[in-house]
């Protein structure tokens, strides 16, 4: 997913967009005096026209002060550093906010440079990490593996054995939390009895996988070896960066 916001809250690059919002008004506003000055605009209605002209750039440097601040604070919490990989979701649009979802390569007081999964580069103001929901996906030290293994109904009497078995090969397992997760028979279904089986690697992402897939031949020759037979092994749900 790539780390490109829409809204304002994201550019690619350049001086803090804050403080040039707020040159922009102050010089929009000495225009507009001398504009009106010139078409000999009445006092009260100039008031007026300034008046609008300092509620502006109050608003503009009021922008510029929260992002100043939402890189302070990230100088203080530190969630990230670079060459990190987030995910950082809600921030200052909300819930409906893009997420964003990358590699950071840079982190400023003003903003942050995330790199998306597509290579796109994305300066995302420091304003919208400190209300962002921010999953440091580096620092993860366990990655959940669950699977759900379908066995045969016929298999009804094997299964205690089957689910000792898996239970072995899960404590056994290289890169495992031990004491996590487990093996039990989880539901009856009409077509087959459902076992799951939920285990906790201390892994790298790279690694995660090739874990994963070595797990998964292991299983499938514990129950053969069982004498019984899976149906079907639905998609494993994963999560922590899995």
């Amino acid at each position: 997913m790539s780390a490109r916001l829409r809204g304002g809250r994201c550019s690619s690059g350049g001086a803090a967009p804050g403080f040039w919002r707020a040159g922009d008004v102050a010089i929009a506003a000495l225009l507009a005096g001398a504009v009106a000055e010139a078409a000999v605009v009445p006092p009260r209605s100039a008031l007026a026209l300034g008046g609008f002209g300092g509620i502006a750039l109050g608003v503009a440097s009021r922008q510029a002060a929260e992002n100043l601040l939402g890189g302070v604070v990230l100088a203080v919490t530190a969630p990230f550093v670079p060459g990190d990989a987030i995910r950082a979701r809600g921030g200052g649009g909300g819930s409906s906010a893009p997420a964003v979802e990358g590699k950071v390569t840079s982190v400023g007081l003003l903003r942050s440079v995330v790199v998306g999964w597509d290579g796109v580069q994305t300066s995302v103001l420091s304003s919208l990490f400190t209300a962002a929901l921010i999953t440091n996906v580096s620092r993860v030290t366990s990655r959940r593996f669950r699977q759900l293994l379908r066995l045969r109904p016929e298999d009804i009497g094997r299964v205690p054995a089957v689910v000792g078995a898996l239970r072995e090969l899960a404590d056994a397992f290289p890169d495992v939390e031990r004491g996590r997760g487990g093996v039990h028979l989880k539901l009856f279904a009409w077509d087959s009895l459902h076992v799951e089986l939920t285990v906790f690697f201390v892994l790298s992402r790279p690694r995660y996988r090739d874990a994963v897939q070595q797990l998964l031949l292991a299983v499938h020759r514990v129950v053969t070896e069982q004498g019984a037979a899976l149906v079907t092994a639905r998609p494993c749900e994963c999560c922590a960066g899995g």
